[in-house]
């Protein structure tokens, strides 16, 4: 089942530990920038959904029409996109690093994450719950949270930095 019920601040906390467990740089492990997000949940596609553009076939993707609403649903049960990532359209609201704008306008395009907000400085939550409806779960659809809320359908997913030649790894964690 997917971690539910931290806060975006919560989440930072975990990276870095996991980071420091590891013996790993700090922001080795971290949340995925909004546009990172996108990416991975939309696995090469330009439509509503990595599967195509028709709601009815979200049955078989996330817990919405099956779940009733009820709860957050184990993860992998659902087919995963052309990249192997599973539950990226309605499981839970994943919290990114970055905070929230109404545009992308003034939005960085040198990779790093967009702080520079005006307003309520709220983070970036993808992907949509199990408690919302179908337009809410696409890809495109995004949300401002509060970083210190915690909610029953929010959660989240770490990306791994793998710099060129690091042997580490193959491949980062997204689940």
């Amino acid at each position: 089942r997917p971690v539910e019920e931290v806060t975006w601040y919560e989440c930072q906390q975990f990276a870095e530990k996991l980071c420091a467990l590891e013996g790993l740089p700090t922001n080795t492990y971290r949340l995925p920038l909004e546009r990172e997000w996108e990416y991975a949940c939309r696995a090469g596609t330009t439509t509503a959904f990595f599967f195509g553009d028709d709601q009815a076939r979200l049955g078989i993707y996330d817990e919405y029409s099956e779940n009733n609403y009820r709860a957050h649903a184990e993860v992998g049960l659902r087919p995963p996109n052309a990249y192997g990532l599973y539950n990226m359209h309605g499981n839970v609201w994943e919290w990114c690093l970055d905070f929230f704008a109404l545009s992308y306008d003034g939005a960085p395009t040198d990779g790093r994450p967009r702080w520079n907000v005006d307003g309520p400085t709220d983070a970036v939550s993808r992907g949509g719950s199990f408690a919302n409806p179908p337009g809410w779960l696409a890809s495109g659809c995004r949300m401002g949270t509060r970083p210190s809320a915690s909610h029953y359908n929010n959660g989240f997913r770490l990306v791994r930095v793998v710099k060129k030649g690091d042997e580490t790894t193959s491949t980062p964690r997204l689940k």
